[in-house]
């Protein structure tokens, strides 16, 4: 799996990315947890690690069924299906099964580690800088994935008899684009052979809307041809920067998908050639008839558009591309595992070594009478008392009692007369409705009491809460400071988002039944009110700001009845109109008016609840006497909260200009006068007049070059940099 998971934060260039929540690794069976990578509504992804003899170790994968979906016998048989599935998959371009498995009571699954970007975070990137892909690098990625999928639905059994496979979810957040310039497809989830159970069979819709095929959209039977489609969609949107079938609501977007209405890419970009314009329509077809009928036939076109480069060729391009765009994430990427690997050899040695077996060591070599080791004996005649040792005994006190003074050291606060609510932030989570049994609520993983008194100040944290019955709610970013008090009160929502089908009855149903006839989506909103102080000050609970978002019910199809939506097909989509996007705005210093498309939206620090999942908005952070902070945010999921701080400088003296750095390939980290200001490329950064330092780095690389530029009053200064290695 990629690093990337949903609802990241996604920022302009040359800003710093906020920090992540801290993340203490867990023990889970022979693995060790670094560094959450998603949490979706029925499952959760982390980069693991495992440790062998001689200092042996891999990162892996590891996607285990949240706690409550653990008593669901639908979604543990389709838990177990994709990794039956998955680990008949050995191919380049597919994500790699190693091991499956439970660990208490979690089902889970072990899979391949892959150091890169999902093409949804990609794609995201390209918008925020305001830039098209280039087109090859658009066609060698779908090339890839067409590898790929020509492979699985050609796969055969044991005995040779073919297996039928359809992936049924090709979309950008399936397709993984390593730092090295290789991709892979992930995710078997809702994969359907031709052997599987009724619950894939015709008549139910599962993927995401926007990425279906027509005949997917209307509970048709699907085949090989479906994933054609689905990729179609995605090289339309690589070269265009657009969403083909996104819609105000997914109603309106399984319409669009049912309706099938296609432009040119060539329309959003002229810079295309009619070649590659085919290419996509044709695998854009309505009729499963008229697109290339195996994924070969798309992949072999894609080859012949780009000569004379090759695929091979196109991957140290594409690792190029990649950092160029993402090197500030590489490091950081790069940073945490470090960090983690560390905490976890610590976890490590505290237990006892286990082998492959599953044995500890001392098991699977027991004595025995014919074992090969001999041990070198003295013969004696009447046995002595053994003397005691005391300058053994002498010295294994003394480190005993270093060792307990050390430990001392650790445990006891150096103030010993401090108090933890001048250490410490507290928090205090209020559940709506109250009394759900079961509620569990977590803290950077932790499972913590409702009201916590010991919350690590100045440190990014991740809140999750987790009800049977209820849509999680996860919240990013929460930071507090020593002795506040910050107050949460969540409306959780009920899991009841379900489209029915009927012949017989013209009502809709709230309830999941594939007999009934009409479209319908259930949902509830979902508000959220926060409240903070300081214990100096608990009059700012009464003034504090609060949000609320009361979305309507979703509009009701008077469309053709047509299939059935089970809960989890709605995971990334209806489940996502029941609780708006939230972006935290934060400045240092605080009391900055921050501006969203033109429109003030608050004073930081703030809450705001974005219009759309997905959606590019550009703010502008005021502050009187400081410079005016432009960047650039996508809101996130549905149901989903990330954080944008900016720093703002202090107005410089009039007798300034402005300083605009690139490099030619790679990217940059920018030092002026040994502050850093942001990673290439910078643009208009303003400057005192006068001679200033440049110091680029690249620790990935490990460049670094220092310069000298003047900046003249009123001038604007432009330099580029060959900083290739």
């Amino acid at each position: 799996m990629a690093d990337s998971g949903k609802g990241g934060l996604h920022v302009g260039e040359g800003q710093k990315t906020p920090r992540r929540p801290q993340f203490s690794p867990k023990t889970f069976g022979k693995y060790h947890l670094l560094d959450p990578i998603a949490i979706g509504g029925m499952a959760e992804v982390f980069k693991a690690k495992t440790f062998g003899h001689s200092g042996f170790e891999k990162v892996v994968v590891i996607k285990r069924i949240l706690p409550h979906f653990a008593n669901s016998p639908e979604f543990v048989e389709m838990f177990i299906d994709e990794a039956k599935l998955s680990v008949q998959l050995t191919h380049p371009n597919i994500v790699q099964i190693y091991d499956f498995g439970k660990i208490n009571e979690s089902f889970f699954i072990a899979m391949e580690s892959v150091a890169g970007k999902d093409l949804k975070s990609i794609m995201r990137r390209q918008a925020e800088r305001g830039e098209h892909m280039p087109p090859e690098l658009a066609a060698y990625i779908a090339h890839e994935v067409a590898k790929g999928l020509d492979y699985a639905h050609k796969l055969s059994d044991t005995v040779g008899l073919p297996l039928n496979i359809v992936h049924r979810d090709i979309s950008p957040s399936n397709v993984l684009v390593s730092y090295g310039g290789h991709v892979k497809i992930v995710d078997f989830g809702i994969a359907k052979a031709e052997s599987a159970t009724e619950s894939s069979e015709a008549g139910v819709i599962k993927g995401k809307f926007q990425y279906m095929s027509p005949e997917q959209s209307h509970g048709d039977k699907t085949d090989h041809r479906s994933d054609i489609f689905s990729l179609g969609v995605c090289l339309w949107e690589m070269l265009t920067g657009h969403r083909l079938f996104k819609r105000p609501n997914d109603i309106e977007s399984l319409e669009a998908v049912r309706t099938c209405q296609v432009p040119l890419p060539s329309s959003y970009n002229p810079q295309l050639s009619p070649e590659l314009d085919r290419i996509c329509m044709t695998a854009l077809s309505a009729d499963a008839g008229d697109r290339y009928q195996e994924a070969s036939l798309l992949q072999r076109e894609l080859e012949q558009f780009l000569l004379p480069s090759t695929p091979s060729g196109l991957a140290p391009e594409t690792s190029r591309w990649l950092h160029e765009r993402f090197g500030e994430e590489i490091l950081q990427e790069r940073e945490r595992l470090e960090r983690g690997t560390e905490r976890a050899k610590v976890l490590s040695n505290e237990q006892d070594f286990t082998d492959w077996t599953g044995m500890k060591a001392s098991q699977a070599s027991p004595r025995r009478s014919g074992s090969t080791k001999t041990v070198q004996r003295r013969k004696v005649g009447k046995r002595k008392k053994r003397g005691v040792n005391w300058l053994l005994v002498a010295g294994s006190a003394a480190v005993l009692l270093i060792m307990a003074c050390l430990l001392l050291l650790l445990l006891v606060p150096l103030a010993p007369d401090a108090s933890p609510t001048n250490r410490f932030a507290t928090l205090e989570v209020r559940v709506l409705p109250q009394g759900i049994a079961g509620t569990q609520v977590f803290l950077d993983g932790d499972l913590i009491p409702m009201r916590f008194d010991e919350v690590a100040p100045g440190v990014a944290h991740e809140l999750r809460i987790i009800a049977p019955g209820y849509m999680p709610r996860v919240t990013g970013g929460l930071e507090l400071v020593s002795g506040q008090v910050y107050v949460t009160e969540v409306q959780l929502v009920p899991q009841q988002f379900n489209i029915v089908r009927d012949e017989d009855r013209q009502q809709p149903s709230s309830q999941a039944n594939p007999d009934r006839a009409a479209e319908n989506i259930t949902n509830s909103g979902a508000r959220e009110r926060t409240r903070a102080s300081t214990l100096d000050d608990t009059s700012a609970l009464d003034n504090a700001v609060s949000t609320s978002v009361d979305p309507g019910n979703a509009p009701r199809a008077a469309a053709r009845p047509k299939a059935f939506l089970d809960a989890s097909s709605l995971e990334d989509s209806a489940a996502g109109d029941l609780a708006a996007p939230v972006v935290i705005f934060r400045s240092e210093p605080s009391g900055a008016r921050v501006f969203v498309d033109g429109r003030k939206a608050g004073v930081t620090p703030f809450e705001w609840s974005a219009y759309k999942t997905d959606q590019l908005y550009k703010v502008e952070y005021r502050l009187d006497g400081h410079q005016s902070v432009q960047a650039v945010v996508t809101s996130p999921g549905r149901g989903e909260t990330t954080v944008l701080k900016r720093t703002l400088l202090e107005r410089v003296a009039l007798n300034s200009g402005t300083l605009s750095i690139e490099v030619d390939s790679g990217y940059a980290r920018v030092f002026i006068d040994g502050t850093f200001v942001g990673t290439t490329p910078l643009l208009d950064h303003r400057l005192e007049a006068g001679e200033h330092e440049i110091k680029l780095s690249n620790p990935l690389q490990d460049i670094e070059e220092t310069h000298f530029i003047t900046i003249r009053t009123g001038r604007h200064t432009s330099r580029s940099f060959d900083f290739a290695q």
